[in-house]
């Protein structure tokens, strides 16, 4: 899993209500997949890492933070390159707002992840679909901080600004 630092100027944080959103909003929106990038690049130090998109967007799950879907995505060889948490229910209410990430505060990584990765920038948006597990959005001014822990490794990948999105799939 996927803990999400927040750094940057303006935007807000979102927690999730207690029923875990807002499927009925006004704002929920059906998806529409046709011209939507098919990768999100990452630029790491010695080599740039290639994220296929769509991104992999998990059933609803109940935290200490609220009702949470976790987002998954595959780097070019089919396998997770990261893990993270958003409150879909909540997104659908803060359409094309700037938010801070981490979108939920203290969603800590499983230790036992080979793995772990946190996110540090802002997000933007614009369509989520809170029943079909969708949404597209953007991340500005990104980064994400991995951490391996066998061999232990850790290094930063830089987002400018980039959209990306993600479909329901069960993971």
């Amino acid at each position: 899993m996927v803990a999400l630092r927040a750094l940057g100027c303006g935007g807000s944080v979102l927690v999730p209500d207690e029923a875990g959103g807002s499927a009925g909003s006004p704002n929920a929106a059906a998806i529409d997949t046709a011209g939507l990038p098919s990768q999100l690049v990452l630029h790491c130090p010695k080599v740039d890492e290639i994220s296929s998109l769509p991104c992999m967007v998990g059933r609803s799950v109940p935290s200490r933070a609220g009702s949470l879907n976790e987002v998954g995505c595959r780097d070019q060889t089919g396998l997770i390159a990261f893990r993270m948490f958003f409150p879909l229910g909540e997104l659908a209410n803060k359409l094309n707002q700037p938010l801070i990430l981490p979108l939920v505060p203290g969603v800590d990584s499983d230790p036992s992840e080979v793995l772990t990765t946190e996110w540090h920038g802002m997000a933007l948006f614009s369509r989520v679909d809170v029943e079909g597990r969708g949404f597209v959005g953007r991340m500005s001014e990104a980064r994400a901080d991995f951490s391996y822990s066998v061999p232990p490794v850790q290094f930063s990948c830089d987002v400018s600004s980039a959209p990306f999105w993600g479909v329901a799939e069960d993971f």
